[in-house]
This record gives structure tokens, sequence and C-alpha cells, in this order.
């Protein structure tokens, strides 16, 4: 024990002894502070693995996220355009109905009031139940709206479907009067085919003859009540072709007339 002490206490005292310590220990510090670099770089690669993996896990649960979001956004518009679908074949398929609303003084058939006074003749097809109760309600609105009903029955000559309005023809196109009487009978034939479209009914207007067969008297129109139509199994180019006379209808609605 006291060699050892004496060992160190002669290296400590000569200038080359304490040399090799100095040495020695900036050995141990350089070798300590390699390790430590090592680790250290070690640790950064192993981090920046670690975020890298981590961004492409999170990057792969977004894409999860956003791809279930889409489907569930296209599950929620596949099952909306079905409700529609179901909505338009329910009303399709119900019964023709026409009601009388009225609220706050105004009524749903304010739109046929500007033709009070006008005559209707009021035409269904027969042996079809729902056709005459169809015709029914048409004359209860007219009525409300101060038309007057001047015939009512049924007639084979009702045989299309849907609902067809005639106008008035003058016997000879030609003088004022006639043309007056033909356009007012044709504004109220507009006005009730627009009013039965607006109830989501199949509707049309017409024409009366101008001949004495199948005429209709000045101030009338010609009601004729068919069998219900459904226009849910129209094919494509009838609806487009529907839309078009309904679109073409309003242009004219809209064009000043001459007075």
């Amino acid at each position: 024990m006291d060699g050892t002490v004496a060992a160190w206490r002669d290296l400590f005292n000569s200038i080359d002894g304490l040399a090799t310590v100095i040495s020695f220990g900036n050995w141990g510090l350089g070798v300590s502070a390699f390790f430590t670099a090592l680790f250290t770089i070690v640790a950064i690669v192993a981090n920046t693995k670690q975020s890298r993996l981590q961004r492409k896990e999170d990057l792969a649960r977004g894409t999860q996220i956003a791809e279930a979001i889409q489907k569930a956004g296209d599950a929620n518009q596949r099952a909306e355009e079905l409700r529609r679908r179901n909505l338009e074949l329910e009303q399709s398929l119900a019964p023709r109905r026409l009601p009388i609303i009225v609220n706050h003084g105004k009524a749903n058939f304010d739109p046929l009031k500007p033709f009070a006074g006008m005559q209707a003749i009021i035409e269904f097809i027969p042996d079809d139940a729902e056709a005459s109760r169809a015709a029914g309600n048409i004359g209860l609105v007219i009525k409300e709206a101060g038309w007057n009903i001047v015939s009512f029955g049924p007639n084979p000559k009702a045989d299309g479907d849907g609902v067809t309005v005639e106008q008035y023809l003058a016997p000879k196109p030609s003088g004022e009067a006639f043309f007056g009487e033909e356009r007012k009978s044709q504004e109220a034939a507009s006005a009730l085919v627009e009013f039965l479209e607006s109830n989501r009914w199949e509707a049309q207007e017409g024409f009366a003859s101008r001949a004495p067969i199948d005429a209709i008297p000045s101030n009338t129109v010609r009601i004729r009540v068919g069998l219900e139509s459904s226009p849910f199994f129209d094919p494509e180019w009838v609806k487009e072709l529907k839309q078009r006379s309904k679109e073409i209808r309003e242009r004219i609605k809209t064009t000043p007339k001459n007075p």
C-alpha cells in the first residue's frame, strides 16, 4: 500500500510523469466525448427515423379517415337520392287531391280569381272512380275562385292521361272580338294548368274545335280529366319535353301582349 502511494507521488513529482497523467486524462476525455457524440448522432438518427415513421403513419391514418369520410358522404348522397326517388314514386302513385288553403285572407287558388265568371265544362273518363273524384276536386276549387260550372259528367272523349284544359276557339279566326275571347279563355286555361301542376298534377293545355261539332261557347274552358298518369315512369326524353313545354309557356306568359 505504501509502495503504491510512493509510486504515485513520484509520478506526480516528475514533469514527465505529470505529462503522462495529463495525456491519459485527455485521452479519456476524448473517448468520452467521442462516444457522447456518437450516441447523440445515433439518437438523432433514431428520432428522425421515428419521426418519419410517425409521419407516414399519420399520413396513412389521415388517408384512411378521408376515405372513410368520402365513403360516408357517398352513402349519405345515395341515401338522399333514394329517399327523393321514393318520395317521387309515392307522389306519382297517390290519388289526385286539391287542397283548399286560406291563410290570413290569402288562398292557394287566388291565381284563378282574375277569371271569375269563366264558364267551365268538366268531363271525366267513365267508370273510373279516381278520375271522377279528381274532377270533383277541380270543380270545388274553381267554384271557390268564382268560376261557373255549366256541365259536369262522364265523357268517353276524356280518354287521355292527366288533365287537359281546352280553350275556346272562335268559329272564324278573324275580328278583334273573337281574338279577345280566345285570349281570355286561353289565359284562364293556362292559369288552371299552372295551378294543377303546382299541386303535382299532370296537366296540359288544349284547344276545342272551331267547327260546330265539339266546339264550346265563348268565355268557356273545357276540362277533361283522364286517367291518372305516373310521371315517375316516364322516359327521360318525355320528362325533358314536358319541362321544355313549361318553359315555353312561362316565356309566353311573360311576353308583353298587344292591347
